[in-house]
């Protein structure tokens, strides 16, 4: 199981940025939306356009999320 399908009460929608050589960039979904989605953050240069994978829409435990070294989530 992914730790972004979280199936269980009270899980936190994320969306996770994945790079092919940095570590995933974890938003909670009202931080995405904050920081403008996609065209904030590629304005603001918090994202290495060239650099990103993929974006995954997700689930996370509230344990996991909160867990989060402050520059994943």
């Amino acid at each position: 199981m992914s730790k972004y399908d979280f199936k269980g009460k009270n899980g936190i929608q994320v969306k996770v940025v994945t790079f092919a050589s940095l570590p995933d960039y974890i938003f909670s979904i009202e931080q995405w939306y904050d920081a403008g989605g996609w065209k904030g953050l590629i304005k603001d240069g918090a994202i290495p356009l060239r650099e990103v994978d993929k974006v995954i829409d997700g689930i996370m435990s509230p344990k996991d999320f909160y867990s989060l070294e402050a520059w994943e989530g």
